[in-house]
Formats: structure tokens, C-alpha cells, sequence
């Protein structure tokens, strides 16, 4: 899977329990065009566990993304992003 065309880059946000999904994991996508950062509108929440954890990020692997890991001054709810 190529993550970067001309002009454009997308990615992957793991979220854990943000404001408006307590008791969830939730992914946002987000794509990077001509140096915008655009989110995507839907997004994917699962209830926490070790296993649906493990499931979103062996999801993301098998899609060629890496991970990140987290950034300082990262909203506390981020747990990593993959590109």
C-alpha cells in the first residue's frame, strides 16, 4: 500500500476514551494534501480490551501502515498514530 502520493499523505489516530467515546478505542483517519491536514467524517469505535487493541493494530500492520507511537503535547486521549 503506498501511504504517499504526490502531494498527499493519510494516516491513522488510536484514540483512548476521548471526550465523545468513554469506554471506547476510537480510530480517526486523517489525510495530509498540499500540507492541510484533513479528518476523515467516520470514524471506528470499539469497546476497550487487550484484544480489540491488538485487532486495530494488527489491522493497521496488514494495511502497510507503521506506527508513531505518540508526540509530546499530544492530546492525553492519543494513544499513537500510524502512517
Amino acid at each position: 500500500m503506498d501511504i504517499v502520493g504526490e502531494n498527499r499523505a493519510f494516516g491513522y489516530t488510536i484514540y483512548k476514551e476521548p471526550r465523545d467515546a468513554p469506554g471506547y478505542y476510537v480510530v480517526r483517519g486523517w489525510d495530509i494534501e498540499s500540507g492541510d491536514v484533513v479528518l476523515h467524517e467516520d470514524a471506528i469505535a470499539v469497546p476497550l480490551s487487550d484484544i480489540a487493541l491488538a485487532v486495530i493494530r494488527e489491522s493497521l500492520l496488514e494495511g502497510g501502515l507503521v506506527c508513531l507511537g505518540r508526540e509530546d503535547g499530544d492530546d492525553p486521549q492519543i494513544l499513537e498514530s500510524w502512517v
